[in-house]
């Protein structure tokens, strides 16, 4: 059984998911990146596995909510029978653990990011283009190999980043990797090939 999200399918599940939360008089706030984001800014249409949490804001910061609320995991896990979802399609350890790294995140991502709202108890902060393009650089550069053809290259390439966006980006990553040759090549390498993929 396919238990991917597609742009109507990742709507329906999170519209359900806001309502069991609303029925429940729950109220949660979230902050989303990766396919999912993409995919509720319009920016991309495609699939998802999941839905990426990386965190919430408070005072103008993005805080972890590792784990997520037990009645958070519950109403998901109840999404997912009712609907023929994996269980854990929301919220992904490994994307908050983007918080417990010494990097920072690119400065000032929470006052970029775009509220949806899902009933009275669903409200996901989803990340702009521009911090999307970042975390996507850095996955690209992090997991991909000569070949460039991970999914974080995939959504690169039909992002089709501008040059200013392509250099802010390169500059976060570069906070992140150890200075050497080999990396500063691989990281050129990655950024022709980006540029290279704009019509």
């Amino acid at each position: 059984m396919d238990t991917s999200l597609t742009p109507g399918r990742l709507l329906e599940a999170l519209t359900a998911l806001g309502a069991v939360l609303t029925e429940a008089g729950e109220r949660h706030e979230f902050v989303v990146v990766g396919g999912a984001s993409l995919s509720l800014r319009g920016l991309i249409a495609r699939s998802t596995a999941d839905v990426d949490v990386l965190g919430h804001i408070a005072d103008g910061t993005i805080e972890s909510v590792v784990p997520l609320p037990p009645t958070v995991l519950a109403a998901a896990d109840a999404v997912a029978d009712a609907y023929g979802l994996q269980r854990g399609w929301f919220g992904d350890d490994r994307t908050a653990g983007l918080l417990t790294s010494s990097r920072p995140l690119p400065r000032g991502m929470a006052s970029r990011v775009e509220r949806v709202t899902f009933g009275s108890g669903l409200v996901l902060d989803l990340a702009s283009r521009v911090d999307i393009i970042c975390l996507k650089l850095d996955a690209a550069f992090t997991l991909g190999d000569d070949t460039m053809r991970t999914k974080h290259h995939r959504d690169l390439e039909e992002l089709a980043p501008t040059d200013d966006e392509l250099s802010a980006a390169a500059a976060w990553v570069e906070v992140g990797i150890a200075p050497s040759q080999t990396h500063d090549d691989e990281l050129a390498a990655l950024l022709t090939w980006i540029r290279s993929r704009r019509s």
